[in-house]
């Protein structure tokens, strides 16, 4: 086994895009947050952005907070066209939401999971790593 390459991740969470904290609008921070994210993807030469839940504030966010995000999704992708991004939903995020454009955002190489189907996990894993419950 080669283990000389490497593989760099950047993990993130509870971004909360569209949040209003004590009547502040934090669209300004969370763009300062987005720009210095993508600088320290293209700093590390990252292979992967993992964002694990909470990207929005709420479930139903606003046009001005999705609108952020996918311009951040975007503009990753353009300045780091080989890079792997999965976003899971959080507890402020609707699943559904978050799976909308799935199939659209598959195509740019974004991985996109709400909703988690234990079922379904079960049924494609190999027949040895299934639990005795299974």
């Amino acid at each position: 086994m080669d283990l000389t390459q490497t593989m760099r991740i950047l993990h993130t969470s509870d971004w909360h895009l569209g949040q209003t904290l004590r009547g502040f609008d934090r669209t300004r921070a969370h763009q300062v947050f987005l720009d210095w994210l993508l600088q320290a993807l293209e700093e590390i030469a990252a292979d992967a952005l993992l964002i694990a839940g909470d990207i929005f504030d709420q479930a139903n966010p606003s046009a001005e907070a999705q609108a952020q995000f996918y311009r951040f999704l975007a503009d990753a992708r353009r300045r780091l066209p080989r890079l792997d991004v999965v976003a899971t939903a959080g507890n402020h995020d609707s699943p559904g939401r978050l799976e909308a454009p799935g199939r659209l955002l598959k195509v740019l190489g974004i991985h996109v999971a709400g909703h988690c189907n234990l079922q379904d996990d079960l049924a494609d894993a190999p027949s040895g790593s299934r639990s005795a419950t299974s």
